[in-house]
């Protein structure tokens, strides 16, 4: 398909080359419909732009200023009209996707217009010997080209279903000869479900991975959890791959991969064009981002179902309960943060040999002293509105199961012996991978080695009775990672001290919520209610979400849903606010007095002196109403003051914890002697 996508490239330019030629040199000078094609390609364009802009525009500021409830209802409406016609959602966001590939074609056929309209009018243009007209054609075929290039290219690969595959190493493929057991029940999955084309098997080696296919040029691929698959019998396996086939008998698979497709190329935040890209393609990103999440979130969870609805039929019934529950246990002892095999590990200097084999045991020794404590929260966990899988008690009901077994194992000592020889070679695998590249040195002082020496730092300053509000919180993190029982009395210290805005309580409610504890989600709650401006971080609000489904209570289910719309709401208004507050920069005009408490003058101070040194620091206002306070850092590079990107990194981080929803911090740079600066140190409070 690299081939196809680059062929039709190389066409398109070609076609565009020759047709300029022809135009400019073998056809008569025709200056008026050089003119005319010339303003058909540039306005077109132009309308395209603006169009594009205005659209974008639109759909922002009609979010910002839509009301909660408003938000709320469309969510409702959509997911009720999603689930009660599928295929007409299908239809709907195949038609925002074709719709997109229409306007990549308008684009197209501009630029193709713009090419032809300045070769022939610059041709027309001059007048002279042969030879000038030739040299002047060849010079406006390299604009022609220049333009093409420049504005065509991008879109193009819209039109093309295929993009690069990603480059899969041989490591990732698993050969019949390595494991001919495991494709014998692949190839029988593949008859039951009634697929008859090509396909392979990968390996996937993340920890909380679970079995997938997609799609790629060689045909189908199944996705083989390394972590996962010690644990599964025969019978399991087979059940899952028969379910995976289910989906591409379906073509679910063909129509995600359609749309993880598109989005990449419309993607207009992380490819180098990105800038360029925005005056074409934001409003298709984002039609294109919006239709395919309102049809996953809403329409996933009865794809799931047919998908189960074909593996209870070709498999036995029990066998696939248990691999989901196994599936799903697993994915609880192996969620992060909560990986204590994995600090363990990282203890060591060197990468080990035996990876995947001492995540196996763990999870054996897990499931045997946990399962009892899982076993309640996984029969009982309700659906969510957006979850992508039926839960464990969904998939039991319609499998007339009333229990699993998570205790069973392979019988069969061929086939264990074939799982156990893939298991060493996806641990040779990753300690190669490890070793490469001074990885794991990485890893270790990531995961490791930083957090002990915020550990060790927070100790000794405890002792001294010097710890402020930013070790506080690295404190709580690192704890976190490294020894979890000591998070709550950390927390405790931290908020027992009022002049300190840490995260302690956002920390203590993750950890509750990890640990599927009956306080969690009131925990959580209460720190919404205090702070709304944590609904802005995603990652808590799932953890709530999760957490009240898992505990299988549609009273506290109910709670949470109530409490979307007013969260909602305080985020939608601080949306506003930030967006006032990003236009304002300090200015001599515009900076006001600051009104904080003595305790909190301190805090921020020390931890000023803690990341910029020496730097001088100075306190404003920008705003009365609903204030913005500004730190203003005095850079003096002569005299070798200037504080590091990573600070500043790190200031910045420190200046988002303190913020709250009715007063936000932000760090600015400012070169000393300026007249904001000398009017700061007039009017703001010197901080170092």
């Amino acid at each position: 398909m690299t081939v196809l996508r680059y062929t039709a490239v190389a066409l398109s330019l070609i076609v565009t080359l020759f047709a300029s030629a022809v135009w400019a040199l073998m056809l008569p000078a025709a200056l008026p419909a050089a003119v005319t094609l010339l303003c058909i390609g540039a306005g077109g364009l132009i309308l395209c732009i603006l169009a594009n802009v205005l659209l974008c525009h639109r759909k922002t500021k009609n979010f910002i200023q839509t009301s909660a409830e408003e938000h709320r209802e469309t969510m409702l409406r959509e997911r009720d009209a999603v689930r009660a016609d599928r295929a007409a959602a299908r239809r709907s966001a195949v038609l925002t996707l074709h719709l997109c590939r229409l306007y990549s074609c308008l684009l197209l056929l501009f630029g193709f217009c713009l090419s032809l309209g300045a070769s022939g009018l610059l041709v027309c243009a001059v007048e002279g010997s042969a030879e000038n007209r030739i040299l002047v054609t060849f010079f406006c075929l390299a604009m022609a080209l220049a333009v093409y290039l420049l504005v065509m290219f991008i879109p193009l690969m819209t039109l093309i279903k295929a993009p690069d595959a990603e480059k899969n190493t041989d490591d990732k493929y698993i050969l019949r000869t390595q494991m001919p057991l495991l494709y014998e029940l692949a190839d029988k999955a593949a008859v039951v479900a009634g697929y008859h084309g090509r396909f392979h098997l990968m390996r996937t080696f993340g920890l909380e991975t679970t079995f997938s296919v997609r799609r790629d040029g060689e045909g189908v691929a199944i996705y083989i959890p390394v972590a996962i698959l010690p644990v599964l019998t025969k019978e399991e396996i087979f059940a899952v791959l028969l379910h995976e086939f289910a989906h591409v008998i379906h073509r679910d698979t063909a129509l995600s991969r359609r749309f993880e497709i598109a989005l990449m190329r419309y993607d207009c935040e992380h490819d180098r064009l990105a800038t360029f890209k925005k005056l074409l393609f934001s409003y298709a990103e984002m039609r294109l981002s919006l239709a395919w999440d309102r049809y996953r979130s809403y329409a996933s969870l009865l794809i799931e179902q047919d998908a189960d609805r074909v593996a209870l039929a070709g498999a036995n019934a029990q066998a696939w309960i248990n691999a989901c529950a196994k599936c799903d246990l697993a994915a609880s002892v192996l969620r992060p943060p909560c990986r204590v095999l994995e600090y363990d590990l990282l203890e060591q200097e060197n990468p080990v040999a035996d990876y995947y084999e001492r995540i196996a045991a763990y999870l054996e020794e897990r499931f045997r002293t946990e399962e009892a404590h899982f076993h309640p929260i996984l029969v009982r966990t309700l659906a969510g509105r957006s979850d992508t899988h039926p839960t464990l008690k969904m998939r039991m009901e319609s499998a007339h199961t009333a229990d699993y077994d998570a205790f069973r194992r392979e019988k069969d000592a061929a086939f264990r012996r074939e799982i156990g020889e893939e298991t060493a070679r996806c641990s040779e695998y990753a300690c190669r991978s490890f070793s490469a590249d001074g990885a794991w040195e990485k890893l270790r002082e990531e995961m490791y080695l930083s957090h002990n020496r915020i550990i060790a730092e927070y100790e000794q300053a405890r002792k001294h009775g010097s710890v402020d509000e930013y070790l506080y919180t690295q404190a709580l993190h690192a704890y976190f990672i490294a020894d979890q029982s000591k998070v709550f009395d950390v927390a405790e210290h931290a908020l027992a001290d009022t002049s300190m805005r840490t995260d302690a309580e956002s920390v203590s409610a993750m950890l509750l919520c990890f640990r599927d504890h009956p306080a969690a989600v009131d925990a959580t709650i209460h720190v919404f209610e205090e702070n709304p401006l944590v609904g802005l971080q995603p990652g808590l609000k799932s953890m709530l979400n999760s957490t009240a489904q898992r505990t299988g209570d549609e009273t506290l289910m109910a709670r949470v849903r109530d409490m979307d719309t007013s969260i909602l709401q305080e985020i939608l208004d601080f949306i506003r606010f930030m967006n006032d507050a990003s236009k304002l920069t300090p200015s001599e005009s515009n900076i006001l007095p600051c009104d904080l408490s003595q305790a909190r003058l301190a805090q921020i101070s020390a931890v000023l002196l803690r990341l910029c040194g020496d730097v001088h620091a100075c306190l404003v206002k920008l705003r009365a109403e609903r204030p913005m306070y500004a730190i203003l850092l005095d850079e003096r590079p002569d005299r070798n003051e200037t504080v590091s990107e990573e600070n500043i990194s790190l200031l910045n981080d420190y200046c988002v914890g303190i913020s709250r929803a009715n007063e936000v911090y932000a760090v600015y740079r400012e070169k000393a002697g300026t007249p904001t600066m000398r009017e700061a140190y007039k009017i703001g409070i010197r901080l170092t």
